[in-house]
């Protein structure tokens, strides 16, 4: 039997377990365990430690948690969230993690869309003009247009966009389960939002030169 074999064997009976507990195991152990239940499935995993052996299996997990306490401050400087206490990673998961998630869910759609919106009316430009090097903006309107629109909405909606206040995803521990099924970000929500930008982009593009050329006959008749 080798190495191989046990590993199987070792991540088959965990895997049926509630809960598993390794005994003076070493770092490198801690770091090994975690990356073997990463390398079977596409599970996320969650390392939380307070002291410097917990460092390993920290940076190895997707998501790492150190608690600042006695042991120091290393494994707290090696996580990717720290607390103060044990306690409040339920918080941390449950509120905090699912208000994250689906902001970042929303906000990896918008930016491709807003980019999507601005090129997809110049290409239609482009078309409209006979290709001829033409641009539709000016230059300094795209900087502002990037500047504004995503500085400002990241501030906001990072600071006050809540579906549910915090007290409710305490208690509704289903809320937790619209991540792991990937509710708010898969790839029929993505290209929603990619046909949006593109239909907003025809819609941008021909209503503004439809006013213009409606201006433009006006400013005829009156001469």
């Amino acid at each position: 039997m080798n190495d191989i074999h046990f590993s199987n064997l070792f991540f088959d009976i965990g895997i049926k377990a509630n809960s598993v507990i390794c005994c003076r195991v070493s770092p490198k152990q801690k770091s090994r365990v975690v990356q073997l239940v990463k390398s079977r499935k596409s599970w996320v995993t969650l390392s939380i430690g307070d002291g410097a052996n917990d460092v390993p299996m920290i940076m190895e997990a997707n998501i790492g948690i150190g608690i600042s306490g006695k042991e120091g401050t290393q494994a707290v400087r090696s996580a990717d969230y720290s607390i103060s206490q044990f306690r409040y990673l339920n918080r941390l998961l449950s509120v905090h993690g699912r208000w994250g998630y689906r902001r970042v869910s929303f906000f990896i759609c918008y930016y491709f869309y807003k980019n999507i919106v601005t090129v997809f009316t110049e290409i239609y430009f482009a078309i409209f003009n006979g290709y001829s090097g033409q641009i539709y903006f000016c230059d300094v309107l795209p900087l502002c247009y990037n500047a504004f629109w995503t500085s400002w909405p990241c501030i906001f909606s990072f600071s006050f966009e809540r579906d549910v206040d915090s007290d409710t995803s305490m208690l509704c521990q289903k809320l937790y389960r619209i991540g792991q099924i990937n509710y708010y970000f898969n790839v029929k929500v993505f290209w929603l939002w990619i046909i949006s930008a593109i239909s907003h982009g025809i819609m941008t593009f021909f209503f503004v030169e439809s006013v213009t050329i409606s201006l433009n006959k006006g400013i005829k008749i009156c001469f």
